[in-house]
């Protein structure tokens, strides 16, 4: 069952003033300026050390949001490091975030990610794809507590 809801984050961004310059691996300073989000506001979790994948949990637009991205240690294997146009890669990073009504909601889609993973691979739902969360899943279920 589908916990979350068709909506584009993009449309709450502000792509277009993004400073070109200054970004690394700072997908939160990216996400903060583009959205007006205050450290407080916006939750995340880093999994993995050179390479991995991060969570990133906030609300915006009377929304939950959950955003997973990964990153890496050079700009070949750092979707962000290696992006010529910054503006490019957060509109396909924000495309990506999945959008939910409430925390709730969110949780329980976190919660049937966990479950599907212990489930044989016929018997999962595709839509949850628990290899793209099972990283995240618990923590991220924590940084909505937070929220």
């Amino acid at each position: 069952m589908k916990n979350y809801i068709k909506n584009d984050l993009i449309d709450y961004a502000d792509v277009e003033n993004i400073d070109r310059s200054g970004y690394t691996s700072s997908r939160s300073t990216l996400l903060k300026e583009s959205l007006g989000l205050s450290d407080e506001e916006l939750k995340s979790y880093k999994h993995g050390s050179y390479q991995g994948t991060m969570l990133f949990v906030f609300e915006v637009g009377g929304y939950i949001w959950l955003l997973r991205d990964s990153y890496g240690s050079c700009s070949y294997c750092d979707g962000l490091l290696g992006s010529s146009d910054v503006r490019t890669y957060a509109t396909s990073m924000m495309n990506n975030a999945y959008c939910f009504e409430s925390k709730n909601d969110a949780v329980r889609f976190l919660n049937q990610v966990l479950d599907a993973r212990d489930k044989d691979k016929e018997d999962r739902d595709l839509d949850l794809n628990p290899y793209f969360w099972d990283s995240v899943a618990v923590e991220g279920i924590e940084l909505l507590n937070e929220l």
